[in-house]
Formats: structure tokens, sequence, C-alpha cells
């Protein structure tokens, strides 16, 4: 192993002498992400794959147009197993991206593994269950304004909406009471976190597993019609290991609350600064399926999907997207946000916000081919309603101009703000 020194600040690296020479074009991803479309905007003038840098100077190669990532989630040459990456016996395990690299369940099995994961999961998120909700997602988020309403002044609508909602929904999923999973929230957002000092990941990790294990226990005490119990009994009949059970928990968990949170936190966000969007989804009568707040759902994914650059993939041989060859056994990440502005898909408005468009493909913001996200329709569902019932209780609603802009959320995964102050009245 050769050691590659590394910046002051920077987690270092051992790199194996096999590992590939990235080029010296390779840009280096602000970990702090402050500006994610800024960001890509400079990636572009690379073409349609980047050589990028990530925290540490890991080398990695972000697919950012619409065809070349299609090409690139359905490759048989590129899999989800991080023992395929060339690097991998290099990476500290306090490296400030493992929790989103280093896990054992769906997300980074393939094949008939991957199927093996996936199934539980699929069956818990059947239509079915997702109609059921309905009325309980409608309950929560009157629930929820009831109370931002009577806080004084300005309200944090991620804090007092967008963060708890899912958080609510996941609890009666998982047939865990939301207040145990509130203690999961932080540590969900530390794993998202691009920032995090050495010993904020490595307590993290060590935490995640100490809650889950507690939350596997409670739900082993009192069975019921809910996943984890499902978990668990997949666990019992030999189909999933321990080590799995709470990865597959941990799924959950993770991607339920982030993904949704973020989703509803960019719409609100996106519809307080395009006045003209937000009076066209607040007057379009319903006209049979046609549900304006959908549109905004769909539009919000392309236009500012709340996932950024998803970790992470890795070619297990030579793969050749458009005029760049990927070497075997480097590191590939899918460039959501980047995908959902592509020009050559979206035309020459694809900056531009507009609930009237229709898109020209399905949008890839919950990813595409055999790992397309099995939780896509209950993240849409909670965003609709949310929606819906939030610009029809308060029509005044206003960004509250007196507070500091939100900024966004330190992560290179994580595309969204970490605040959302209003003025409800």
């Amino acid at each position: 192993m050769s050691a590659r020194p590394s910046p002051p600040g920077r987690h270092a690296i051992d790199t194996p002498d096999t590992a590939t020479t990235h080029p010296a074009t390779a840009i280096r991803l602000d970990p702090a992400a402050p500006d994610h479309h800024g960001e890509i905007h400079r990636l572009r003038t690379h073409g349609p794959v980047a050589p990028v840098l990530l925290p540490g100077d890991v080398p990695a190669w972000a697919v950012l147009g619409d065809h070349a990532l299609r090409r690139v989630l359905t490759h048989p040459h590129v899999v989800k197993d991080y023992r395929a990456w060339n690097l991998w016996g290099g990476i500290p395990a306090d490296w400030p991206l493992i929790g989103m690299v280093k896990v054992d369940n769906a997300v980074t099995a393939d094949g008939p593994e991957h199927a093996r994961l996936r199934a539980p999961l699929r069956t818990a998120l059947n239509p079915r269950r997702i109609t059921a909700l309905q009325a309980h997602i409608r309950t929560l988020t009157d629930h929820l304004l009831d109370r931002a309403s009577h806080q004084p002044g300005p309200v944090d609508l991620r804090a007092h909406l967008a963060a708890p909602l899912p958080i609510a929904v996941l609890g009666h999923l998982l047939g865990i009471p939301d207040t145990e999973l509130q203690q999961l929230r932080p540590l969900v957002e530390s794993i998202f976190t691009s920032t995090a000092a050495p010993d904020e990941v490595t307590t993290t990790q060590h935490a995640i597993t100490e809650r889950l294990e507690h939350l596997v226990a409670l739900r082993r005490d009192r069975p019921g019609d809910d996943l984890t119990t499902d978990l668990i009994a997949h666990h019992d009949q030999g189909t999933l290991t321990h080590g799995e059970l709470i990865g597959s928990l941990w799924l959950t968990v993770a991607a339920g609350y982030e993904t949704t949170t973020g989703l509803i936190v960019n719409a609100i966000h996106a519809l307080l600064t395009h006045t003209d969007q937000r009076t066209l989804a607040t007057t379009a009568p319903r006209d049979g399926d046609s549900d304006p707040w959908a549109a905004v759902v769909t539009e919000t994914l392309r236009w500012n999907s709340p996932v950024g650059h998803f970790l992470m993939r890795y070619t297990t041989s030579d793969v050749t997207i458009g005029d760049t060859t990927i070497p075997t056994g480097d590191a590939v990440i899918a460039s959501y946000t980047a995908a959902g502005r592509d020009p050559l898909v979206h035309g020459d408005t694809a900056d531009r916000f507009d609930i009237t468009r229709r898109p020209a493909t399905t949008l890839l913001a919950f990813g595409h081919g055999p790992h397309l996200c099995p939780g896509a329709p209950l993240a849409r569902l909670q965003a609709r309603i949310c929606l819906r019932t939030l610009f029809a209780r308060f029509p005044h609603i206003t960004l509250d101009t007196t507070a500091p802009p939100p900024r966004p959320v330190p992560s290179l995964v994580a595309n969204t703000l970490d605040s959302l102050p209003v003025r409800l009245q």
C-alpha cells in the first residue's frame, strides 16, 4: 500500500498501487455543497461524465447526463458492492462518507442478493398499504400544522412539518413509536453530512447500531402488522442475517426520512419563490386524475431533486460512456440533480421551474432499473398531501424575510435546505 498525502484537515486515504490515476482535470467537490447546481454547471464542461474528487481526495466519476446515467444504472459491469472498489482497502473507518458506502442492505447488493434483500421492502411498500396510509398522512399533516400555527412569529417548516411528518409515517409503517424514531433523526442527518469530523463519524456508526438493536428488541417483544415484524420474521426463517435485518431497517429509516423531508422542503421553497407557479397550483381545478399538486411534486423532483450525488457504484471492467472510459474498479456517483436539468433532454428551459412541463422521459430522482426506490410512491404521496394541505390552510404563507436565508444542508448526497422559515399568516 502506498499512502497518498492529504491536505491539512482531510482524511488520509491509503491508495493501492493498482489504483487508477485520475485525470489532472478532476474537479474537487466541495463537501459543504453550498451550491449544487453551480458546481454541476462546472462539471458539465467535461460532458456527461466528469472526473471528481470526494472528501479526502478520493477519486470518482460523476455521471451527469440523463442518457449516460440511465446506461450506468443498468450496465451489467457497474455494480453496487463496495468490495469491487479498487480503493476499498485504503478507506478509513472515519471517512465522512463511510456511512453511505459501507452498508449491507439492498442498496449495496446486486442480482439475486439484491432481489432477496429487496423483497421484504417491496412487500411492505405495496400499493394497497400505501393507499391505506392516505388518511393517516392527512391527519398527521393537520396535526403538525395546528401545532405550527400556534408558534409565535415565524415558523421553521423544516423543523415543524417537513421533518416530523416522514418520521411519524415511518413510525406507523415500522410499528415503532415516532418518539423512538426521533432519536435516530440526528443520526440520519449526520450520515448524510459530508463534513463530519472523524470522531463524529465513528460515534454515529456505533450509535446507529445501538439504536436499531433497541428498536428490533422492542418489536420482537410486541410483534404486529408492520415492516419491523416482517423483517424479524425473515431473520427467524433464515432468509436474512442479523446484520441484514439491521441494515434493511436502517435503509428504510434513512431513505424514508431524508429524501421525503428534502422533497417537501424543496417543493415549498420553489412555490414560495415562484409566485406564478404557486398561483397555477392553488387555482388549477382537479380534473379527473389530474392533480396540480402531483405536477408540483414531479417538477420539484426534476428541477431540484432532493438527492444530489448518490453514492456509489463500481466498475467490474472498463466501461465506456460516450467519450469517457471509466477504468475497472473505479467508483461512480449518480448525479440525480444534474440529470434533472440535462438540457439535452429537458431543453433550453431545463433550469426553469414550470409545473406545466411534460417531462420528456421518466425522472431519475428515485433511481432507475433494478434499484428504483420502492418507497418513491410513498414519498410522493406524503409531499402531495402536505403541499395541498399547507397552501389550502395558509393561502397567504410567505418566506420570512427577516430571518437569515436558509442554508443548503452540508452534504454531497442530500440536496435541500437546513431550515425553511416562513410566516404562515
